[in-house]
């Protein structure tokens, strides 16, 4: 998360989607403290990996308005998003040697994916664990109505660049380079049917498509 009170904008970090190249681009802008989450506090109450309408409260109460700021994100293809939040759960599962031991497997992508949410809770998990909560949010129900400029990870230089020339921000244009391939797996058709009913918003608005990725398995 980038805070710049002098040129008026804040970065919101929404997980998995590339975020920490677009604050290395910011950070020499931030003016204000950001912490982690178990460290807020009242004297610093921004917090990594903190949604747009947890700002839009921390703002109010320290006496200004997020509304006055130009709100930008990031954002990626649910296609592969999706499987890498799944993926990253299962590896920073506390309890896999455990679960291995007595015979007990993960759910499958399908299934956890049916099981989460495009809002609330999300991927699951606790309230700290904050990328497994909001990477599987869609862009609507992260923005909550605040966020302006979605930069798209897989078109990170020409989307920043736009936000910069729009804040005229004293740095140089990035340089351009070729459309970011993700890596990818196929996924069964199943799970493409689902995530292309629940992001169908971000499909259209990013121009989004399964065929951005692999080919889609049998």
């Amino acid at each position: 998360m980038i805070i710049s009170h002098r040129f008026k904008f804040v970065f919101f970090s929404n997980p998995e989607t590339g975020s920490d190249a677009v604050c290395r681009v910011l950070a020499p802008f931030a003016d204000e403290p950001v912490v982690p989450f178990h460290s807020q506090s009242p004297e610093r109450p921004y917090y990594t990996c903190m949604s747009p309408s947890e700002a839009a409260i921390a703002f109010f109460q320290n006496n200004r308005n997020l509304a006055d700021y130009v709100c930008i994100s990031s954002i990626e293809n649910p296609f592969t998003r999706l499987p890498r939040v799944y993926d990253r759960i299962l590896e920073e599962d506390n309890f896999k040697t455990l679960r291995r031991l007595i015979g007990q497997t993960p759910p499958s992508f399908d299934r956890w994916l049916i099981k989460s949410e495009t809002g609330g809770r999300g991927g699951g998990g606790s309230l700290q664990d904050r990328w497994r909560r909001f990477g599987t949010w869609t862009s609507s129900n992260w923005s909550a109505g605040f966020v302006e400029h979605f930069i798209r990870r897989e078109h990170m230089a020409e989307d920043l660049n736009q936000v910069i020339s729009e804040l005229q921000l004293p740095i140089p244009m990035l340089a351009a380079e070729s459309n970011l391939q993700m890596p990818t797996r196929p996924l069964g058709r199943n799970a493409t049917e689902i995530i292309s009913i629940r992001y169908r918003d971000d499909l259209v608005a990013f121009d989004y498509c399964p065929s951005d990725t692999d080919e889609v398995a049998a």
